[in-house]
């Protein structure tokens, strides 16, 4: 027969605290420490030759062996006095804790045998919910919920090991992990850490958590499955100080175990009461129910629901299962109400609510959202009584801004009305004032249509100019009337410069400038959001394009003619000409046709005459002395509008001065006295027509025509 080693198990349960969250006022017990002793199998190992004095149960259950070991957990429970049938109940459970003796000695027959913690590990604990619950969770980081057992441990157990002869060799291949304990000078100590467990009743009674018990296998061999065991733990052991092996715990309570009860009820009856039971609306009344058990006792701590015309109110019942509230009625009429607390309703309670006296509650004030300055404005006002509608009030007053208050004047209809001119721009709050009663609004004010700006423009929106030449640019403020405003501050932007403009007559903003350089500039008016812009155009001046000359002789005289011609085919004005004669200058400008003449006496010998002007040098002229035989070089005359022909004294007209030899070039470019006129005709009639104009321009560029 083998046997029986005898170990004390106390299970000590520090804190197994279980603190039954129900509604408040639920009276809770005092905090309640239960010392529980184990019976526990010890299994070992793959076999040796002391196996057969480790493996079995430790009961104590010869308690002339000698034995030195103790194991205890420690539980602290903390629980409500009562609950209710049908309303939630929640257990704390604040940690608990393992002490195994060590080492743990025993005496076999003749000698002493021990074992001594190397590491204990793979912790864990079961806890049964309570009978007769329902709705049962948990919550806590390492506590789960398998159907109604609460698993306390860490990632890893020893669930897997069977309670079978296989057991050994699964036991040696265990390795430490999971919870784990830890060293103290006598114990070894496992720690579990808390977790809440709730639950709904579903009969009246006491209820609690109930700790799995079992009876050990008394032949040594057979041990214990892990479903039947509360407490399990894997650990690494010396035998005697000598030999290592794994071992396996696995306690249970020795005797059943008494955790602090719930005592629940069961909610016979809820009567509801109302006072007053005769209200004027807008008065209180105070609703109060009251809940007894199945034996005419208060219920204390249920969850209870007063519901008055339709609307629920929510509480818990007091340690005389009295639950009261307080309600404003509103509306005339009957008002019903109800109470339930669990599953049990009230019969209802009606109370009168009756219509009070008319009140004044409030102003409707009209005001218009906008007006101008110095438009008639009238702003009406009512007094309304609680049910919105008129209540014959005997005066109002008007606060306009920061003035004084003035009555309103009383209309036949009830309103009260007032009518002013508003004199500045801006928002002008109105307030109506009833004894306590006010209202508010705001109004607008706008300026008159002649002071608001409307438009600006400018004129003219483009011009064009020689550079150097002065433009100018006027803008016109237009009000919202279409009048001219005077007194603007209008100022004139050119690129990134600004300057105020000149107001000059009224309501005329003047800007003037001179461009410097060929080009466009863009001149823009401003003022506030408004702006309008201006385009001036300046183009370069006309500089010479040529220079013509011609010599009118005399018997005793030369006519010097010069005629400077610009870019764009004008006659250019205030030109400064030189002439070279000989080795003689002669300086001077040309006229407003672009014509410069000078008269010489008449030379003895040849002269080369040349003009120059704009750096433009005219066709080289000869002159001849009077009576000379040499011919003069062709060319020595132009068109009379250009040059004065040269006579020849040796030629019979000279003494008519009117015959004329033409320049080459100008005859060969149709500048003589008869295509002069021909191509003035041909330009007037070519020049009727944009085609027409257009050749006429092509033959004065190629210098077909003057």
């Amino acid at each position: 027969m083998s046997r029986l080693k005898r170990l004390t198990a106390i299970i000590m349960a520090p804190v197994l605290g279980c603190t039954v969250l129900a509604a408040p006022g639920v009276a809770a017990a005092a905090e309640e420490t239960t010392d529980l002793k184990m019976n526990c199998f010890i299994k070992q190992g793959p076999a040796k030759s002391y196996s057969n004095d480790v493996n079995g149960a430790y009961s104590q259950a010869w308690v002339w062996q000698l034995a030195e070991y103790d194991f205890s957990m420690s539980l602290t429970a903390d629980a409500p006095a009562t609950a209710v049938v049908g309303q939630p109940v929640t257990y704390s459970i604040k940690s608990s804790q393992v002490k195994l003796s060590n080492p743990i000695k025993w005496r076999s027959w003749w000698s002493m045998r021990s074992l001594s913690f190397q590491d204990l590990s793979q912790g864990r604990l079961l806890i049964n919910a309570p009978e007769g619950a329902t709705n049962v969770s948990v919550t806590g980081d390492n506590a789960k919920l398998n159907g109604n057992v609460v698993r306390v441990g860490g990632d890893t157990d020893t669930d897997h090991i069977s309670a079978g002869s296989d057991a050994p060799n699964q036991i040696g291949q265990l390795q430490s992990g999971g919870l784990a304990g830890w060293a103290g000078s006598k114990n070894y100590t496992m720690d579990f850490s808390g977790f809440d467990l709730t639950f709904t009743p579903t009969q009246a009674g006491d209820l609690q958590p109930i700790l799995p018990r079992t009876t050990l296998p008394s032949d040594g061999k057979s041990g214990v499955a892990a479903s039947q065991a509360m407490f399990t733990a894997f650990a690494h052991m010396k035998y005697n100080n000598k030999e290592e092996g794994n071992y396996l715990f696995r306690c249970t309570p020795r005797e059943p175990v008494q955790l602090p009860k719930v005592h629940v009820v069961q909610v016979g009856s809820v009567t509801l009461g109302a006072q007053p039971s005769t209200v004027v609306a807008g008065e209180k009344v105070t609703y109060t129910a009251t809940a007894h058990d199945t034996d005419g006792n208060p219920v204390a701590g249920a969850n209870a629901t007063i519901t008055i015309g339709g609307k629920a109110f929510n509480g818990v019942t007091n340690d005389q299962g009295v639950f009261t509230q307080e309600f404003t009625t509103e509306q005339p009429g009957q008002l019903a109400a109800t109470a339930a607390v669990s599953d049990v309703t009230s019969a209802p309670v009606t109370v009168t609510v009756q219509k009070p006296a008319p009140v004044a509650k409030n102003i409707k004030l009209n005001v218009p959202e906008t007006a101008k300055v110095g438009d008639d404005v009238t702003v009406t006002a009512q007094v309304l009584d609680d049910e919105n509608q008129p209540f014959d009030q005997d005066a109002v007053d008007l606060t306009l801004g920061d003035a004084a208050p003035v009555a309103m004047t009383k209309t036949q209809t009830g309103t009260f009305e007032h009518t002013f001119k508003p004199e500045t721009v801006g928002n002008l709050a109105v307030k109506a004032t009833a004894g306590t009663l006010t209202a508010s609004g705001m109004i607008a004010v706008s300026p008159k249509d002649s002071e608001v700006v409307n438009e600006l423009r400018v004129l003219p929106e483009t011009q064009t100019v020689t550079v150097g030449e002065q433009a100018t640019v006027t803008a016109k403020v237009i009000a919202k009337d279409n009048s001219e405003m005077t007194g603007q501050p209008v100022t004139f932007t050119v690129g990134d410069k600004s300057v105020p403009a000149v107001e000059k007559p009224a309501g005329s903003y003047t800007f003037t400038m001179t461009p410097e350089a060929a080009g466009q500039t863009e001149v823009v008016a401003k003022l506030g959001d408004k702006q309008a812009s201006a385009t001036i155009i300046a183009e370069a001046a006309e500089t010479v394009d040529r220079v013509t000359l011609a010599i009118e002789n005399t018997n005793d005289s030369s006519i010097i003619t010069v005629n400077v011609i610009g870019t764009k085919g004008h006659k250019l004005a205030d030109t400064d000409v030189v002439v070279h004669v000989g080795d003689q200058q002669i300086s001077g400008k040309t006229d407003e046709h672009g014509r410069f003449q000078h008269t010489i006496q008449r030379p003895k010998q040849e002269v080369k005459v040349k003009a120059v002007a704009g750096g433009k040098e005219s066709v080289e002229r000869t002159i001849v002395p009077v009576g000379s035989s040499t011919s003069e070089e062709p060319g020595t005359s132009e068109d009379p509008e250009t040059t004065t022909p040269t006579t020849k004294p040796s030629e019979p007209s000279e003494s008519q001065g009117s015959s004329q030899s033409s320049d080459p070039d100008d005859s060969t470019n149709g500048s003589g006295p008869g295509s002069e006129r021909t191509w003035k005709i041909i330009a007037a009639v070519l020049g009727a027509t944009f085609i027409g104009g257009l050749i006429y321009a092509i033959a004065r560029y190629l210098r077909l025509t003057p």
